[in-house]
C-alpha cells in the first residue's frame, strides 16, 4: 500500500466514505457527458438520411475522452491515501474535462471579440422530422 500504516477507525471510514462520495460525484458528471454524446448521435440519426462520417468520428473521439477520464479517475481513486487528496483529484480532472466548455462559453460571451462571438452563438431554427423514430428509440 501507499500508506506507512493502515488507517483505523475514523480515518478508515473517512477515507472510504470520501472515495464513495467521490465516485458518486464523478459518476454523475460522467453520466452528463455520456448523455450529451447519446443526444448528439440521436439528433444525427433522426435528422440526417444516413449516418455521417463526421458524426461517427466525433462520437467515437468523445466516447474515448469520456473513457480515458473514467480510467484516470479510477486510478486516482485507487492511489488516493487521504480524503482531501480524493477531492483534489476530482477537482483537477473535472477542471480539465470542463475546460473546453468553459472556453466556448467565454467565446460566446463576446470577451474574445464580436466576430468570434457571432460565429459560435447558437441559432434559432425549426426542425421537421422527415423520418419515423427508429424502432429502438
Amino acid at each position: 500500500t501507499c500508506l506507512n500504516e493502515k488507517p483505523e477507525g475514523v480515518k478508515w471510514w473517512t477515507l472510504h466514505l470520501s472515495k464513495a462520495a467521490g465516485t458518486v460525484v464523478v459518476g454523475c458528471l460522467m453520466a452528463g457527458d455520456i448523455m450529451d454524446n447519446v443526444n448528439y448521435f440521436m439528433v444525427s440519426v433522426l435528422l440526417e438520411p444516413k449516418l455521417s462520417l463526421e458524426v461517427a468520428v466525433s462520437v467515437l473521439f468523445q466516447s474515448l475522452v469520456t473513457t480515458l477520464t473514467l480510467v484516470a479517475n479510477s486510478v486516482l481513486f485507487i492511489i488516493a491515501t487521504s480524503p482531501d487528496g480524493i477531492w483534489l483529484y476530482v477537482s483537477a480532472v473535472g477542471f480539465v474535462t470542463e475546460l473546453s466548455k468553459a472556453v466556448l462559453g467565454v467565446a460566446k460571451s463576446g470577451i474574445l471579440g464580436h466576430y468570434i462571438a457571432k460565429e459560435v452563438t447558437e441559432m434559432n431554427f425549426q426542425i421537421c422530422f422527415m423520418h419515423q423514430y427508429p424502432w429502438w428509440f
